[in-house]
């Protein structure tokens, strides 16, 4: 049986706790909902005034009202951009200041070090709009006008020619009658006039971009012919038809000719030894090793020639099979010391292939038409082994030079 007292005790615990759940959830729920309005109503204020900005600052150079301009580009510039936002992107701001005829602070600004700076630094960009392309367009449009307003500033001459050459380069490019070649002559022809300007530096490094191929150039050649020995060689030794391999070296117009001459032949007469006798119709190898230095005489669209002379050597050998048959072969060789000369002529495939910043080389293949006389020394060291060899060589093989910036 419950008492009265028990029953009063057990309301007093059910009313207290009641009211406590009753003043707290909605205390928590007040507080849900004011940071959720808050995060809803937020508005980045620098942002939107810079987009604003930009909206207001396309307005009115569409206009034409290029006073009103200037106000907002230097309300954007002075009081809005800070380490943290970017107002202008640097070809926005310099095409305004283009514009509004500020040339002074534009060659500052040019030659600032720092111009890009916001490109080093992680900083809040503004949102993407249109305000860049109208402004180029426009000055696509309107390059001879501003040209001329540039001549009737009052600036030193060079000065004049720089802003007039850096606008060039600002337009350049895409949906532009400008071209890389087109700056590249307007650079030219500004350091040819100034020498010793100031801005010359400037020029080479950020705006004449010209690629000229390397002083060193390499090539390679797979060749095959027809070799023929004259004087006594002749009367012990067939004409050879050869394969080898060769690789060249380019200085300038100096070449380096390395080759590897493999020609097959065969014994006309018996050739006794206290050993044995090796015996005619054997085959035998013709090893012509090279290194010559040629010199580049021409060098035109379609065709290379270049003379050469230099040493190798002339070796006349057994093969490899009639030696592990006749052990005593291996002592039958007749070689030695080599002068050397002739000329290689190149008919290219096509015109050398253009080159720029986007390609590694320039080159060209070939069908190398080539004409050697070797001298060997070999009477000194082989009685009655008189007489040289004409070698007559066609080759494939392409030629290459690295490319890098002219300055």
């Amino acid at each position: 049986m419950i008492h009265r007292r028990q029953v009063c005790f057990l309301l007093f615990i059910l009313t207290t706790t009641f009211g406590y759940t009753q003043d707290n959830v909605p205390a928590t729920i007040n507080k849900t909902d004011s940071i959720e309005k808050e995060i809803l109503n937020y508005t980045d204020t620098q942002t939107e005034l810079i987009t604003k900005g930009r909206r207001l600052l396309l307005d009115r150079f569409t206009a034409g009202d290029l006073q009103k301009v200037k106000e907002v580009k230097d309300y954007l510039k002075n009081q809005v951009e800070n380490r943290d936002y970017v107002v202008l992107f640097p070809f926005e701001h310099w095409l305004i200041l283009y514009w509004t005829k500020e040339y002074t602070e534009l060659i500052n600004l040019i030659k600032n070090p720092d111009a890009f700076e916001y490109t080093r630094v992680n900083r809040i960009a503004p949102q993407q709009d249109i305000l860049y392309e109208r402004i180029r367009e426009k000055s696509l449009i309107s390059i001879s006008k501003l040209t001329s307003e540039i001549y009737l500033s009052g600036l030193s001459e060079v000065d004049n020619d720089f802003l007039v050459l850096y606008l060039n380069a600002i337009l350049s490019g895409k949906n532009s009658t400008i071209t890389q070649d087109k700056l590249n002559d307007l650079a030219d022809e500004f350091i040819l006039k100034y020498p010793q300007s100031e801005y010359n530096n400037y020029i080479r490094e950020n705006l004449r971009f010209k690629f000229v191929p390397s002083k060193w150039g390499f090539a390679y050649e797979f060749f095959s012919g027809y070799g023929m020995a004259t004087g006594n060689l002749a009367n012990h030794f067939t004409n050879n038809i050869p394969i080898g391999v060769a690789f060249d070296v380019q200085f300038k117009n100096l070449s380096l000719y390395l080759r590897d001459y493999i020609g097959f032949s065969k014994l006309k007469n018996d050739i006794s030894y206290p050993d044995g006798t090796w015996k005619a119709k054997s085959q035998v190898r013709v090893f012509v090793p090279e290194a010559t230095l040629g010199y580049v005489v021409m060098d035109r669209n379609r065709v290379k020639l270049a003379p050469f002379a230099g040493i190798g050597g002339v070796n006349f050998s057994p093969t490899e099979k009639d030696i592990s048959n006749e052990p005593f072969l291996k002592n039958a060789n007749i070689g030695g010391f080599s002068y050397m000369a002739g000329f290689n002529l190149d008919i290219k495939f096509g015109k050398d292939i253009s080159f720029n910043e986007f390609n590694s080389g320039v080159g060209f293949g070939f069908i190398r038409i080539r004409y050697s006389y070797c001298m060997p020394r070999l009477a000194e060291k082989y009685d009655g082994m008189t007489g040289n060899m004409h070698c007559f060589t066609v080759g494939i093989g392409a030629f290459g030079r690295t490319v890098k910036r002219d300055k």
